[in-house]
C-alpha cells in the first residue's frame, strides 16, 4: 500500500468509516467517559457531550466551502457547552468547591446540653462537700470532747467541829468548809455555780437564799424586812394566816402544792413571814407558858428566827388533826414532803435526832427554801441538817 494510500485512507479514512465527515476530523473531540463520574467529590458532575455536533446528514458537503466556514467559524460566547474541551477547562476555584457539612443544629444543642450537665453535676458535688464538711465540723468534736459532770460534786458531810480557841459560834475556814466555793454571790442572794464545781453558798447576806440563821447566827441587821414579799393568794395557794413569803420562795411552794395535790394531798401555808415585831410577841408568849428554857426550845428569839428570812414555811394538811405537830411526819402528806420537798428547793430544816446541831426540836412542818440547786445537792450529798451541810459549826444553844 502506497503512503498516498495510507495517508487518504489513514486518520480522516478511519474517522471516515465511522461516520465522521472528514472536514470536522479537526473538530472532533473523543467523548469524556468519566464527565459524569464526581472523581473524590472534587466537583460536580458535567453534563455528557453531544457525541457529535451535527448529524452528518445535515453537514455540509465538502465542497461548500461557505456553508463550512459559517459552521466551522462560531463566535466565542455563542458556541455551545457541548463543544468546550473539556481537558481545556478550567481548574476549578475556591468558590465552586462544595464546604464541609455543617454540624447540624441539633448536635450543638446536644453538647450544650452535655456541657450545662457537667456544670450541674460539679455544683451539685461541691453543694454535697460543703455540708458534709459542715457537718463533719460538728460532729467530730463531740468524738473528742470529755464527759460532763453533772454539776454536783458530792461530798460526806460531817458536822464541822470549831478550831481550838475559836470562840463559840465562829465559823471555820473556807479551806475547813468542803462544800464551799469561790465564787461570789449574785446580787440577789442566789448561787451560781460552773459545771463540775462545788456549790456556792452565801451563809452571811440577809437577802441570800442560802443565808444561815440559828442561835450562833442572828440576821444582820435584827430587824431585816425582805423587799420581794407576794401575797400567796395570788398565786392560788391556801395560807390561813395570810403570812407573805418571798417571790421565789412562793412560787416553788405553789408548785409544790400542786404537785402535793396530785398526789391526793390538799396543803395549807400555815406560817410564813413573820417581822420582827411579831416574832417578839410569839417568843415572849412561849416564855410566860414554858419559861425561858422551853422557849428557846421551841421558838426562836426575835432575830434569830428563819421565819423572819421570808423563805420559811410551816405547812399543815387540810382537815388534818396534825397541825403543828410531830405527828404530822407520820401522815401521808408529811412523808410526801419530806420525800419530794428539795425537788422545788425545800428542805426539812430541823430534822428528828438533830436538836444538838440545829438548837430546835424535831419539827416535821418547818421546810426552808435555799432553791433548787443546793436542795439537790443537800439531798445527794446525804446532809443531815443545813449546818452540816455548809459545814457550820453547831448551835445548840445561844451564846449568851
Amino acid at each position: 500500500m502506497s503512503d498516498g494510500q495510507h495517508t487518504g485512507h489513514g486518520t480522516e479514512g478511519a474517522k471516515a468509516s465511522r461516520g465522521i465527515d472528514p472536514s470536522w476530523a479537526d473538530r472532533y473531540v473523543e467523548p469524556d467517559i468519566y464527565a459524569d463520574i464526581d472523581i473524590e467529590g472534587a466537583a460536580p458532575a458535567r453534563p455528557a457531550r453531544a457525541a457529535s455536533a451535527a448529524p452528518a446528514s445535515s453537514r455540509p458537503a465538502s465542497g461548500d466551502t461557505a456553508a463550512l466556514d459559517e459552521t466551522r467559524v462560531l463566535p466565542a460566547e455563542a458556541a455551545p457547552e457541548s463543544l468546550v474541551d473539556e481537558e481545556a477547562a478550567p481548574e476549578p476555584s475556591s468558590a465552586d468547591v462544595v464546604p464541609a457539612a455543617a454540624p447540624a443544629p441539633n448536635t450543638a444543642r446536644s453538647q450544650r446540653a452535655a456541657r450545662n450537665t457537667r456544670r450541674r453535676r460539679l455544683i451539685l458535688a461541691g453543694v454535697v462537700l460543703l455540708v458534709l464538711a459542715a457537718l463533719l465540723a460538728l460532729l467530730i468534736p463531740q468524738f473528742f470532747r470529755a464527759p460532763e459532770p453533772n454539776g454536783w460534786t458530792n461530798h460526806t458531810q460531817q458536822p464541822s467541829v470549831a478550831p481550838e480557841g475559836a470562840a463559840p459560834g465562829e465559823q471555820q475556814d473556807a479551806g475547813a468548809n468542803s462544800d464551799a466555793g469561790a465564787e461570789a454571790p449574785v446580787d440577789d442572794g442566789t448561787q451560781a455555780s460552773a459545771p463540775g464545781q462545788p456549790l456556792t453558798l452565801d451563809q452571811t447576806s440577809p437577802d441570800s437564799l442560802t443565808v444561815l440563821v440559828n442561835k450562833l447566827h442572828p440576821l444582820e441587821p435584827s430587824t431585816y424586812e425582805p423587799s420581794d414579799l407576794v401575797d400567796l393568794s395570788t398565786l392560788g395557794v391556801s395560807a390561813s394566816n395570810g403570812h407573805p413569803m418571798r417571790s421565789e420562795a412562793a412560787t416553788a411552794l405553789a408548785e409544790m402544792f400542786a404537785a402535793a395535790r396530785a398526789a391526793g394531798y390538799e396543803l395549807d401555808m400555815t406560817s410564813g413571814y413573820r417581822p420582827y415585831a411579831t416574832q417578839e410577841e410569839l417568843y415572849n408568849g412561849f416564855v410566860r407558858s414554858l419559861g425561858q428554857e422551853g422557849a428557846d426550845l421551841t421558838s426562836a428569839r426575835p432575830g434569830y428566827s428563819e421565819h423572819q428570812t421570808g423563805l420559811v414555811a410551816d405547812i399543815s394538811e387540810i382537815g388534818g388533826t396534825c397541825v403543828l405537830d410531830t405527828c404530822f411526819g407520820d401522815t401521808g402528806a408529811g412523808a410526801w414532803l419530806a420525800e419530794h420537798s428539795w425537788e422545788y428547793g425545800f428542805i426539812l430544816r430541823y430534822p428528828n435526832g438533830q436538836t444538838e446541831v440545829t438548837g430546835y426540836e424535831y419539827e416535821p412542818w418547818h421546810f426552808r427554801y435555799i432553791g433548787r440547786e443546793a436542795a439537790t445537792s443537800y439531798r445527794n450529798n446525804g446532809a443531815t441538817s443545813f449546818e452540816s451541810f455548809l459545814g457550820s459549826t453547831p448551835a445548840p444553844d445561844y451564846a449568851s
